[in-house]
């Protein structure tokens, strides 16, 4: 008998563990590490100043750096848990409808350097912001995101900028964002009413943008 029990429970340990193997793979749940990106070759220099909106010319940049907070985030849940609505007894959701993790925020420094180069250290506490159309708390949208909107991130990092003899280098260091834009949902028993609209952004990071801005 006691074969029997040990047997059976072996079996519900496999199912368990394949089933966490296969909600893993379906990618219900995206786990970003912490990690540090590095773009030294010209041409996706040239994609990555266009999706980061950068105002530098990307002929002058010589390195782009991202570095990645860890953080977890649920994609497919695009809908979380209704809170109630300030104007009325109706309950919201929110809707998003844009989600860039990786959004280029506020200049947070900009260093120039020589031979051989130096570290740019980066400590700074940086608000969570969001707005809104409609006069939502930020109670409200804390428990629609998950996250406390009214605090603030400690954005901290250190980047060696190593600079050729004869050359000048600058960096200018961005607050990197897990930027939210969403639509306000009236969950109504009868029919949803389309509040408006929401963004939300998120310090997660830091942006760093080598150039070179002089050569003796």
């Amino acid at each position: 008998m006691k074969r029997i029990i040990a047997l059976l429970c072996l079996v519900a340990l496999c199912i368990n563990v394949f089933a966490t193997i296969a909600s893993a793979e379906e990618g219900n749940i995206e786990t970003q590490s912490e990690s540090t990106i590095i773009i030294t070759d010209p041409g996706e220099i040239a994609k990555y100043a266009a999706s980061l909106e950068l105002t530098e010319n990307p002929d002058d940049i010589v390195q782009i750096v991202i570095t990645n907070s860890s953080y977890e985030c649920n994609e497919s849940d695009s809908t979380p848990l209704p809170a109630a609505d300030i104007f009325s007894e109706e309950e919201i959701v929110f809707e998003i409808t844009s989600h860039n993790p990786s959004k280029r925020g506020n200049l947070l420094r900009s260093s120039d350097y020589v031979y051989p180069g130096g570290t740019m250290t980066i400590s700074e506490s940086v608000d969570i912001t969001y707005s809104t159309t409609v006069g939502i708390s930020a109670e409200i949208v804390s428990a629609e995101m998950g996250f406390d909107v009214n605090s603030s991130i400690n954005v901290s990092d250190a980047q060696n900028i190593e600079v050729p003899y004869g050359k000048t280098y600058t960096c200018n260091a961005y607050t990197k964002l897990d930027h939210y834009e969403f639509n306000i949902i009236g969950d109504d028993v009868f029919f949803d009413d389309n509040l408006g609209t929401g963004v939300v952004d998120k310090p997660i990071g830091v942006i760093f943008v080598v150039l070179e801005t002089a050569n003796l």
